[in-house]
């Protein structure tokens, strides 16, 4: 763990911008603070660079249908669900009861699917789910519109951390120190006019590759039922790709 003055100091030392023991002024600190900004507000963009999927609960109100996520910078707005607003919602649960507890996945609607919506005065337990994507709220619009106060489930990307002053600490899991170093290092070289050398831009495409080799999501192969089929004795037989045959 770092803070995030001394990754800019290694990533300044790391482009040649700075000489060994050499100390950033001021106006290097600031510009270096907010080029490290924009390349982790970039990088949420990005599922790869998501670390976790987030999962939280929220219940709806009998009778509403919208409701907006977020949390405004200049604390004016203040939001439905008061949590970081979901750069991208993964998938969506409607929770019928808690003890036990049974779900009903909710089905995430596009721009045009949510348009095509042509009767909006239904009023049962929600099937559908869109998010507007607005900024700094984002809205969410359930149809049908809940009839209880149902609770919900929302899997969302992690976003990662936004840094407010550069005594604060970096804590990221492993792989995430390397490679913001070695990365901010590539921009502050073009921000202060230096050539990046062939290895440092090596080290920053690997150190990021290492990432979001273990943040990509993990594909399930699943078979189609039909190649499935019954054996004489009732046991079910099982369709094999790779020789053609059902054993």
């Amino acid at each position: 763990m770092i803070t995030v003055q001394n990754a800019i100091r290694a990533a300044l030392r790391k482009s040649n911008v700075l000489a060994q023991g050499q100390i950033p002024n001021t106006d290097e600190l600031t510009d270096s603070f907010e080029e490290l900004r924009r390349m982790l507000d970039a990088w949420c963009a990005d599922r790869l660079n998501a670390f976790t999927v987030r999962f939280d609960t929220y219940t709806l109100t009998n009778q509403k249908q919208s409701y907006t996520i977020g949390i405004d910078p200049a604390h004016i707005l203040t939001a439905d669900f008061n949590a970081p607003r979901p750069t991208q919602i993964v998938s969506a649960n409607l929770q019928f009861s808690q003890s036990p507890v049974i779900r009903r996945p909710l089905v995430l609607m596009t721009d045009e699917q949510w348009a095509a919506k042509r009767l909006q005065e239904v009023y049962t337990f929600p099937a559908e789910l869109y998010n507007d994507g607005n900024d700094p709220l984002s809205t969410l619009y359930f149809y049908p519109i809940p009839d209880a106060a149902y609770t919900i489930e929302l899997y969302t990307w992690q976003q990662l951390s936004t840094y407010a002053a550069l005594t604060d600490n970096i804590i990221l899991p492993p792989g995430y120190e390397d490679a913001i170093v070695l990365n901010l290092a590539v921009r502050l070289a073009l921000e202060f006019g230096k050539r990046p050398t062939p290895e440092l831009t090596m080290l920053a495409t690997q150190a990021k590759a290492l990432i979001e080799s273990k943040n990509s999501p993990k594909l399930l192969l699943h078979g189609d039922p039909a190649l499935k089929t019954r054996r004489g004795n009732g046991l079910g037989g099982n369709y094999n790709r790779f020789t053609g045959l059902t054993e």
